[in-house]
């Protein structure tokens, strides 16, 4: 089974951050748009109706949003979602880990800058 977001290799931290967030923007609005149709389900069956509504993603896209379609409850409950509900503050732990745990500065920006990553979102 493919992710929703795909891995990401052999980029900067930086790069993965814009990529990530470039995705974690895109999902959002479109599921955002999918959820519009929940208000009209009848109270008893929200739940099953939130887990059966698709979420469109096929056009364009980031390039890591690797599905034309998902479920919205798949949307909303993806290791992704939780994991990057704010990129940024993520980006900002980065930064105080190497700063704080490696002995010598120059060392933590060179990790930062250079040093490629994988990224595995569930």
């Amino acid at each position: 089974m493919r992710h929703l977001v795909a891995p990401i290799v052999e980029k900067s931290i930086p790069e993965v951050v814009a990529l990530l967030t470039e995705a974690h923007d895109d999902l959002v609005a479109r599921a955002s748009e999918a959820s519009s149709t929940l208000r009209f389900a009848p109270t008893n069956r929200w739940g099953i109706q939130a887990k059966r509504t698709g979420v469109e993603l096929a056009g364009e896209r980031p390039s890591v949003v690797t599905k034309a379609s998902e479920r919205f409850a798949e949307v909303m409950n993806s290791e992704f979602a939780h994991a990057l509900a704010n990129p940024k503050r993520a980006w900002s732990r980065l930064v105080y880990w190497y700063s704080r745990f490696l002995a010598d500065s120059d060392h933590a920006t060179m990790l930062l800058e250079v040093v490629p990553v994988d990224v595995l979102p569930s």
